[in-house]
């Protein structure tokens, strides 16, 4: 499983639900060098949980964005209230899921 370091969660109006976007940077320790990538998202703040298939959001666009600040994940609003306003989160990803982790306040 590729990931990221935890990156910034930055609420941009412009993001529709399940788009998501990092910096290139971000996306090359995904393994990721194109510019628009489908995955399943999956968030919450255990990895078996993960692996057991729980905490599924739906088919979504990861973008990686020049204009988006390297160490930040831009969200729009409602998958920032999925990731519980969490203030940073790691991005995993297995072969075509991404599981958005984060630590629960």
């Amino acid at each position: 499983m590729e990931h990221t370091s935890p990156l910034t969660v930055q609420v941009e109006e412009k993001r529709v639900d399940l788009n998501i976007a990092i910096h290139p940077n971000e996306g090359s320790d995904l393994k990721l060098f194109t510019l628009e990538h489908h995955f399943t998202f999956y968030a919450g703040s255990s990895l078996d949980n993960f692996k057991s298939g729980s905490g599924q959001l739906g088919k979504g666009t990861l973008s990686l964005l020049n204009d988006c600040p390297p160490g930040v994940l831009q969200v729009s609003e409602a998958m920032a209230s999925k990731l519980a306003w969490s203030e940073k989160v790691m991005l995993i990803l297995e072969d075509d899921k991404i599981f958005l982790t984060y630590t629960e306040i």
